[in-house]
Protein backbone atom coordinates (compact mmCIF):
# COMPACT_ATOMS: atom_id res chain seq x y z
CA UNK A 1 0.00 0.00 0.00
CA UNK A 2 1.38 3.15 -1.19
CA UNK A 3 1.43 6.86 -2.36
CA UNK A 4 3.16 8.03 -5.32
CA UNK A 5 4.61 11.71 -4.79
CA UNK A 6 4.38 13.40 -8.28
CA UNK A 7 4.15 16.84 -6.90
CA UNK A 8 4.26 16.90 -3.25
CA UNK A 9 3.37 19.50 -0.71
CA UNK A 10 4.88 20.22 1.93
CA UNK A 11 6.56 16.63 3.87
CA UNK A 12 5.79 16.91 7.44
CA UNK A 13 7.46 14.14 9.74
CA UNK A 14 7.09 16.34 12.98
CA UNK A 15 4.23 15.02 14.89
CA UNK A 16 3.85 12.08 16.43
CA UNK A 17 1.66 9.11 15.57
CA UNK A 18 -1.65 8.34 17.73
CA UNK A 19 -0.43 5.11 19.45
CA UNK A 20 -4.09 3.65 18.50
CA UNK A 21 -3.16 4.17 14.64
CA UNK A 22 0.36 2.81 15.07
CA UNK A 23 -1.08 -0.40 14.58
CA UNK A 24 -4.50 -0.28 13.66
CA UNK A 25 -5.97 -3.18 11.80
CA UNK A 26 -6.83 -2.92 8.06
CA UNK A 27 -8.07 -6.13 6.93
CA UNK A 28 -11.46 -7.63 7.17
CA UNK A 29 -12.08 -3.77 9.25
CA UNK A 30 -12.28 -1.97 5.78
CA UNK A 31 -14.15 -3.02 3.00
CA UNK A 32 -12.46 -1.70 0.28
CA UNK A 33 -11.10 -3.86 -2.00
CA UNK A 34 -7.91 -2.64 -2.34
CA UNK A 35 -7.39 -3.57 1.46
CA UNK A 36 -6.55 -7.45 0.73
CA UNK A 37 -4.99 -10.33 3.37
CA UNK A 38 -1.31 -8.70 2.51
CA UNK A 39 -2.00 -5.71 3.44
CA UNK A 40 -0.20 -5.05 6.54
CA UNK A 41 -1.99 -3.54 9.71
CA UNK A 42 -1.49 0.48 11.03
CA UNK A 43 -1.08 3.20 9.01
CA UNK A 44 -0.73 3.22 5.15
CA UNK A 45 0.49 5.54 2.26
CA UNK A 46 -2.65 6.57 0.28
CA UNK A 47 -4.70 7.27 4.00
CA UNK A 48 -5.98 10.11 4.92
CA UNK A 49 -4.14 12.54 7.74
CA UNK A 50 -5.78 14.22 10.86
CA UNK A 51 -4.54 16.05 13.42
CA UNK A 52 -6.17 15.38 17.14
CA UNK A 53 -6.47 18.34 20.20
CA UNK A 54 -3.07 16.50 21.75
CA UNK A 55 -0.69 17.70 18.53
CA UNK A 56 -0.70 13.69 17.13
CA UNK A 57 -1.23 12.63 13.74
CA UNK A 58 -3.32 9.68 12.78
CA UNK A 59 -5.81 8.30 10.17
CA UNK A 60 -8.81 10.48 9.51
CA UNK A 61 -12.30 8.58 10.86
CA UNK A 62 -14.71 10.81 10.23
CA UNK A 63 -14.63 13.95 13.11
CA UNK A 64 -12.09 16.49 12.20
CA UNK A 65 -10.05 18.77 9.54
CA UNK A 66 -8.55 16.44 7.18
CA UNK A 67 -4.73 17.46 6.71
CA UNK A 68 -3.16 15.70 4.13
CA UNK A 69 -1.57 12.07 2.69
CA UNK A 70 0.41 9.76 4.22
CA UNK A 71 3.05 8.35 2.42
CA UNK A 72 4.67 5.52 3.90
CA UNK A 73 3.16 3.29 6.00
CA UNK A 74 3.52 2.73 9.60
CA UNK A 75 4.97 -0.72 9.30
CA UNK A 76 7.73 0.12 6.83
CA UNK A 77 8.23 -2.18 3.95
CA UNK A 78 10.26 -5.52 3.91
CA UNK A 79 13.90 -5.83 4.03
CA UNK A 80 14.35 -2.14 5.01
CA UNK A 81 14.35 -0.54 8.47
CA UNK A 82 11.12 0.58 9.98
CA UNK A 83 11.88 4.00 11.20
CA UNK A 84 8.65 4.49 12.15
CA UNK A 85 8.33 2.45 14.74
CA UNK A 86 11.50 3.78 16.27
CA UNK A 87 10.36 7.47 16.39
CA UNK A 88 7.00 6.96 16.43
CA UNK A 89 6.19 9.39 13.14
CA UNK A 90 5.13 8.70 9.68
CA UNK A 91 5.74 10.89 6.89
CA UNK A 92 2.78 12.89 5.50
CA UNK A 93 2.37 15.79 3.01
CA UNK A 94 0.50 18.49 3.46
CA UNK A 95 -0.86 21.67 1.04
CA UNK A 96 -1.68 21.31 -2.78
CA UNK A 97 -0.14 18.46 -4.33
CA UNK A 98 -0.60 15.78 -7.01
CA UNK A 99 -0.44 11.84 -6.06
CA UNK A 100 -1.16 8.77 -6.45
CA UNK A 101 -2.64 6.24 -3.97
CA UNK A 102 -3.46 2.77 -5.14
CA UNK A 103 -6.03 2.65 -1.79
CA UNK A 104 -9.68 4.35 -2.05
CA UNK A 105 -13.02 3.50 -0.82
CA UNK A 106 -14.27 0.97 -3.80
CA UNK A 107 -18.26 0.48 -2.83
CA UNK A 108 -20.32 2.09 -0.40
CA UNK A 109 -24.08 0.78 0.35
CA UNK A 110 -25.45 1.50 -3.02
CA UNK A 111 -23.01 -0.51 -4.98
CA UNK A 112 -19.28 -0.02 -6.47
CA UNK A 113 -17.48 3.41 -6.64
CA UNK A 114 -17.18 4.58 -10.62
CA UNK A 115 -14.02 6.75 -10.17
CA UNK A 116 -13.93 9.63 -13.35
CA UNK A 117 -11.54 12.24 -14.32
CA UNK A 118 -12.60 15.46 -11.85
CA UNK A 119 -14.49 13.87 -9.66
CA UNK A 120 -14.24 15.62 -6.51
CA UNK A 121 -13.08 13.42 -3.20
CA UNK A 122 -13.59 13.38 -0.28
CA UNK A 123 -12.23 12.03 2.79
CA UNK A 124 -14.21 8.81 4.13
CA UNK A 125 -14.67 7.62 7.95
CA UNK A 126 -12.11 5.25 7.01
CA UNK A 127 -9.73 7.93 5.88
CA UNK A 128 -9.40 6.43 2.42
CA UNK A 129 -9.92 8.69 -0.61
CA UNK A 130 -13.63 8.44 -1.92
CA UNK A 131 -15.95 9.78 -4.68
CA UNK A 132 -19.16 9.11 -2.52
CA UNK A 133 -20.61 11.78 -0.52
CA UNK A 134 -22.48 8.82 1.60
CA UNK A 135 -19.73 7.53 2.66
CA UNK A 136 -17.41 10.85 3.35
CA UNK A 137 -17.27 12.58 6.36
CA UNK A 138 -15.22 15.18 5.17
CA UNK A 139 -15.55 18.66 2.76
CA UNK A 140 -13.80 17.96 -0.62
CA UNK A 141 -10.15 17.68 -0.42
CA UNK A 142 -8.82 16.74 -3.79
CA UNK A 143 -9.68 15.84 -7.28
CA UNK A 144 -9.35 13.13 -9.30
CA UNK A 145 -7.13 13.22 -12.27
CA UNK A 146 -6.49 9.25 -13.10
CA UNK A 147 -9.18 6.73 -13.30
CA UNK A 148 -8.06 3.28 -12.19
CA UNK A 149 -7.99 0.49 -14.41
CA UNK A 150 -7.48 -3.05 -13.93
CA UNK A 151 -4.66 -3.07 -15.29
CA UNK A 152 -2.65 -0.11 -13.78
CA UNK A 153 -5.25 0.16 -10.47
CA UNK A 154 -3.63 3.62 -8.96
CA UNK A 155 -5.96 6.45 -8.56
CA UNK A 156 -4.33 9.92 -9.31
CA UNK A 157 -5.44 12.86 -7.71
CA UNK A 158 -4.48 16.45 -6.99
CA UNK A 159 -4.65 17.04 -3.26
CA UNK A 160 -6.02 20.64 -2.00
CA UNK A 161 -7.16 21.27 1.34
Amino acid sequence: MACKVWYGGHRNALDKLRTSDFLRRNYGVLTSTTITSATPDGVLGGMVTVTTASREVGVYSGSGIPRGIFVKSSAGEPFENTPAAASEKVTFCIGNGSYEADIYETADSLGDLVYSAGDALYASSNGLLTNSLESSGSGIVAVCTKVPTASDPWLGFDWLA
